[in-house]
């Protein structure tokens, strides 16, 4: 599924519109051919009695119309290119009727249609949150994926068929969901091979010191810690970095025994055929923990194995004044900041 797809435009052309954009350039080239050729012939009447009075031998009027017949074939392959008039469909004369896939691309592409995106999104749980707006689009490997009536609809037009959710998908197997952010000048490459489901990210920054974005540079493979202005996120970290936190590493090594006897009769508690559901939270993020605690318990969810590692006091008893087990270690977490993060990969998060 994709918002965005690239395809043979030649193909796109639909009998009627490419009939439509030749009558309108041959109708303007016989305007210019006529123009021309009366210009041409009153020309030739002015020379003709110029040259006479000059005792010049005048042009003929043959090789006056060659001249004009010659310019006009000029004209002619300016504005209709070789390639969009050789170009044929598999009746051997015509452009397709609707939009097509190249043969060359059968095994992993073989149509496309768009689908409500807000209609696909509740359909299918993809797990984000539903914006509301536009469409999404949907590519099928192979012709036994398209739905009953593809044919029938895009046969309609000259644009990408449209569907419902329920039909586009009655023939899918399985769908591989690639969400996008329309930033940039951005490209999708389906590419038919062992099937991955990492998307590969090229970005045009300098091989050596990375971003930022800089169109003089090839396209490069980058990791997720690049930004989509081609900027690093997450640098190495710095050797006061690396100090600290061996600190923290040695504080956790020296209190290990003390944590482990505090946490294993809790944990061997509440365990149920030997597994707990581990959930950590500060106060900053308290609120989310609330939330969860109340929707689990609207839809009959068990919470008796369920133990938060609060990095605070107040999330601790917080989370047990909700019902649910909690563990405060306060040797390794005692100064975990308390405030929520405000955004992705900052020093709270």
């Amino acid at each position: 599924i994709m918002q965005s797809s690239s395809f043979n435009s030649r193909r796109q052309i639909t009998p009627i519109f490419f009939i439509t954009c030749m009558l309108s350039v041959f109708g303007f080239l016989v305007g210019q051919f006529y123009g021309y050729h009366a210009r041409s012939v009153n020309h030739y009447q002015h020379c003709k009695e110029k040259n006479k009075s000059n005792n010049r031998t005048p042009m003929s009027h043959e090789k006056v119309m060659g001249i004009v017949n010659h310019k006009f074939k000029q004209k002619v392959k300016e504005l209709i290119p070789e390639e969009v008039t050789e170009e044929q469909g598999s009746d051997g004369g015509n452009f397709p009727s609707s939009l097509s896939f190249d043969k060359s691309t059968s095994k992993f592409a073989s149509g496309m249609a768009r689908v409500d995106k807000p209609s696909l999104m509740d359909t299918l749980e993809f797990g984000n949150t539903n914006d509301g707006e536009g469409e999404a689009l949907i590519i099928y490997n192979q012709e036994t994926a398209l739905p009953h009536k593809y044919t029938e609809v895009a046969s309609e037009g000259n644009v990408i068929p449209k569907f419902s959710v329920e039909d586009s998908l009655q023939n899918c197997e399985g769908v591989n969901v690639i969400n996008i952010n329309p930033k940039n000048n951005k490209c999708l490459a389906i590419v038919g091979q062992y099937e991955s489901y990492h998307v590969q990210r090229l970005l045009r920054v300098n091989p050596k010191s990375g971003g930022p974005l800089n169109s003089e540079f090839d396209l490069m493979p980058v990791s997720r810690a690049y930004a989509e202005n081609g900027r690093q996120n997450f640098v190495a970290p710095s050797e006061n970095d690396l100090n600290q936190n061996w600190k923290i590493l040695s504080d956790y090594f020296n209190n290990l025994d003390s944590v482990k006897a505090e946490l294993e009769p809790l944990a061997k508690k509440i365990a149920k055929n030997n597994a707990i559901i581990v959930l950590t939270c500060n106060f900053g993020q308290s609120e989310l923990l609330m939330n969860f605690a109340c929707s689990a318990r609207a839809r009959g969810f068990d919470l008796s194995n369920v133990l938060v590692f609060a990095t605070d006091i107040e999330t601790k008893e917080l989370a047990e004044s909700l019902g649910i087990n909690a563990f405060f270690d306060k040797w390794n977490f005692r100064d975990m900041p308390k405030k929520g993060a405000q955004r992705y990969g900052d020093k709270i998060f």
